[in-house]
């Protein structure tokens, strides 16, 4: 509440000090504010200062939740792709036609920063150049309509011929994840994200975790 109080003397004469400062500084700016929460309840509630609400509250945009526009969620997906590709330095994917279907079919309770991170984590876990369904989160395919039991099966299926072809390699590298990631064209590291998702230990680890230890 007192930071309220601060921020609403600013816009009302607008200017400030500097910390330690001593000179009034003049504001000349545009200042749009956001929120996920109903102000006007929180005014109700004492948890929000009415003069600052009304100071505020000149125009007002109402940014529905992004299960009411399902037109917007493959663009999003779109530039979270591009985005997170640049981040993470790795070449730009596609989302296949099935992926598409599941992104549109979940209702995204966590809105675009939900979105983001699916995006983010199919990037990280896709062994391929496109993004299919069992890269997503579980929970947008558990929750996707679309998802029959058939669909859930073969989901399943792919993971564990995925698990599979990763064992193979790392047997045939003898435990070397750097050479098993040759074999199978990805990157190590990308190599290294699979093997924790999919819990797979190189030989050198297993017998450590399964070694006793041995007593004094």
């Amino acid at each position: 509440m007192e930071l309220q109080a601060k921020l609403l003397r600013v816009l009302q004469e607008k200017e400030f000090e500097r910390v330690g400062g001593t000179k009034a500084i003049a504001l000349d700016i545009r200042l749009i504010a956001a929120t996920n929460k109903k102000l006007s309840q929180a005014v109700d509630r004492g948890e929000f200062r009415k003069d600052l609400y009304y100071r505020l509250n000149v125009v007002t945009v109402a940014m529905p939740a992004l299960r009411y526009r399902p037109e917007d969620i493959l663009q999003l997906a779109g530039h979270f792709l591009a985005k997170v590709s640049r981040k993470c330095k790795t070449q730009m994917k596609n989302i296949s036609d099935e992926a598409q279907a599941c992104l549109l079919r979940y209702d995204w309770p966590g809105n675009v920063r939900e979105l983001e991170n699916a995006i983010e984590r199919a990037i990280v876990l896709g062994a391929g150049e496109t993004i299919l369904p069992e890269d997503l989160p579980e929970t947008v395919l558990d929750s996707s309509s679309g998802t029959t039991h058939e669909s859930a099966k073969y989901l399943s299926s792919v993971k564990d011929l995925k698990r599979q072809m990763i064992v193979g390699a790392l047997q045939q590298a003898r435990g070397s994840y750097t050479e098993a990631a040759k074999t199978l064209g990805i990157h190590p590291n990308s190599l290294l994200r699979l093997m924790r998702n999919f819990n797979v230990k190189t030989a050198m680890e297993a017998g450590q975790s399964s070694s006793p230890k041995s007593k004094k």
